[in-house]
């Protein structure tokens, strides 16, 4: 029983145990090896620490503004609709919930060397894996949508978008909980997959991001005078956005290749321990960018409050 254990070196590692042997016994040299670093063993714990000190109470605070606006909708006459984007928020916001309790739980079971809660913080930490990259997804496909086919845009708003929006974030948690039981029986398919869906969301949010930029150096023709101004600003919030979680998920992605590689070698040392151990911060920005947008755009970042009086 002891040698069918595998400890894995970091909570946020992407290497959990697999059912071919062949792959196992490679993966469990590098993870004993690796957890048995000092080094290794510090860099998960800052990382744990960061997610659970830093980017919990940053959740918080959006769960808090979303039932202070659900209340004052409540309360009041005028109806108002949730934005798509708020809505892609607080799904983003949730995922980044279960990903740390996942990471909790998984680095409890790494100390207390239970391989069962090892592996139920394995299936928890990848429920929020393709959400994130989903929910980025549809943030940028909206911005490219609203700048690049406004009239389709406004059509889809009126012949109830908000319906269509609903269903999709339900198959997308359906996609998560069903890639993330993936996990007990091929891990490898299930880093395969990730890693298509983050590669192929990437090329869609790249071809938004450039999109968008063509139309904000060519504006079109309809456009006056007066409203110009306005419009060119609304269209360079959509560009920023589209570019920052482009950032973000090239960050996002070369951490998990780099922590592949690093993981697979078939030379292990300290350094290759330390290195895809230490990757896993790269993911980092993927998890604060909707959240950040979202408390620009309420106007809770004093640095760029300007910005936001701008819509």
């Amino acid at each position: 029983m002891e040698a069918n254990k595998v400890r894995p070196s970091a909570p946020l590692t992407f290497y959990p145990v697999q059912t071919d042997m062949s792959v196992n016994s490679s993966l469990h040299h590098s993870f004993t090896s690796c957890f048995q670093s000092t080094s290794t063993v510090l860099i998960s714990i800052a990382v744990l620490f960061t997610n659970t000190f830093i980017l919990f109470p940053l959740l918080f605070y959006i769960f808090y503004l979303g039932l202070q606006r659900w209340r004052k909708q409540r309360f009041s006459s005028a109806s108002s609709v949730m934005s798509h984007s708020d809505f892609f928020t607080y799904n983003m916001a949730a995922l980044e919930l279960i990903n740390i309790l996942g990471s909790c739980l998984y680095s409890f079971g790494v100390y207390m060397n239970d391989y069962n809660i090892q592996m139920v913080g394995c299936f928890i930490f990848y429920i929020s894996s393709p959400g994130q990259t989903l929910f980025h997804l549809f943030t940028c496909v909206e911005c490219y949508l609203a700048v690049v086919h406004p009239i389709t845009y406004l059509g889809l708003k009126q012949a109830g978008a908000g319906q269509i929006r609903n269903i999709t974030a339900v198959c997308v948690w359906l996609l998560c909980i069903f890639l993330s039981s993936v996990v007990f029986i091929s891990f490898l398919f299930l880093t395969l997959t990730l890693s298509t869906i983050m590669g192929f969301s990437l090329i869609l949010v790249s071809f938004c991001c450039i999109s968008v930029l063509h139309v904000l150096n060519h504006p079109g023709p309809g456009e006056v005078s007066g409203d110009k101004e306005r419009v060119d600003q609304s269209k360079q919030r959509a560009f920023y956005t589209i570019l920052l979680i482009m950032i973000a998920q090239l960050f996002r992605l070369a951490g998990v290749l780099i922590c592949n590689v690093m993981y697979v070698s078939s030379a292990v040392s300290e350094i290759n321990c330390v290195v895809g151990t230490s990757v896993v911060c790269l993911a980092v920005p993927c998890g604060l960018v909707l959240p950040l947008l979202f408390l620009q755009r309420a106007g809770k970042l004093r640095w760029c409050k300007h910005k936001s009086e701008l819509g």
